[in-house]
């Protein structure tokens, strides 16, 4: 809401006219009426007054969000796509400083103007054309994300893609320096670290670390193929559940796992099956390989 409509707002909600809010800050009437057109503004001297007037805030009264809600970020999106489809590109990129001009905090509004951009541009050919002309400010918006405070999966995602890039643009500290921002949990921070490394030709530091990604992937693969087995089992298709049991064994064999990996999900079957038989040889098996 403009700072004029505020004023008038208040004024209003209080019964004040025009004339009387000008007595009582010692203005004249034309003065706040400038204010409520937006043709002026009020001296900075008298905002504290004039907050104290209309019983709000100097925060409220100046419009101060530092934050905007899902909607309204949509809202400016919308309105930057069609800024664009009705002005062309150069016109939706101004637009879209401004906003990030206005809301110099807002994380996830500025991660919002970067890719809204950065796809515009894609999108109408220009960032085959323009490419080094809006490639610099749409990076700098990616890493004021990194820097704002608020939501940590959006200044991740912001970190994610400026990572990617830089290892792309063989800007290689750049790109550990967004690596290292980024949550030891993050999901894809080892593919990401391993990409450096590959890009760095440090070969065999990029296969240790992809190794022990592969290992954690087949282990929560495992995790997941005995959870649908169980189902299956519960439910009383035998079927589907031999052949998960199955699939997790092939998947074991495939990737060269250790031990007796792959005979868990079939021995666990066996075992909620209570077929002795099929228990007894499965654990013949293990220990066959054991000695292997």
């Amino acid at each position: 809401m403009p700072v004029s409509e505020v004023i008038r707002r208040k004024r209003k909600e209080l019964g004040l006219t025009q004339e009387q809010m000008a007595q009582r800050l010692g203005v004249s009437a034309p003065a706040v009426n400038k204010w409520e057109r937006g043709s002026s503004y009020p001296d900075i001297t008298i905002l504290p007054a004039l907050a104290r007037l209309l019983n709000t805030d100097i925060n409220t009264l100046l419009c101060f969000q530092e934050e905007l809600s899902d909607e309204e970020i949509a809202q400016i999106c919308n309105e930057i796509a069609k800024i664009m489809e009705e002005k062309g590109p150069e016109a939706a990129v101004d637009a879209a400083e401004q906003k990030v001009r206005e809301y110099p905090n807002c994380g996830k509004l500025i991660h919002m103007m970067a890719s809204m951009v950065q796809g515009l541009m894609m999108m109408s050919g220009g960032w085959s054309t323009d490419r080094e002309k809006y490639e610099e400010k749409i990076y700098s918006w990616y890493e004021r994300v990194t820097e704002c405070s608020g939501d940590e999966q959006v200044k991740n995602a912001a970190a994610y893609m400026l990572a990617s890039e830089y290892i792309k643009k063989k800007e290689y500290e750049k790109a550990r320096k967004m690596i290292d921002s980024l949550p030891k949990q993050q999901a894809d921070k080892r593919i990401l670290n391993a990409r450096l490394l590959l890009a760095q030709e440090k070969h065999d530091e990029a296969a240790v670390l992809l190794e022990r990604k592969l290992t954690d992937v087949l282990n929560d693969l495992s995790i997941v193929l005995s959870m649908l087995m169980n189902i299956a089992f519960e439910e009383g298709d035998m079927k589907r559940a031999e052949k998960i049991a199955s699939a997790g064994e092939q998947t074991a064999l495939l990737y060269d796992q250790w031990g007796y990996s792959p005979l868990l999900l079939p021995m666990d079957l066996a075992l909620k099956e209570k077929d002795v038989e099929k228990s007894i040889g499965y654990i013949r098996e293990r220990n066959l390989w054991e000695k292997v």
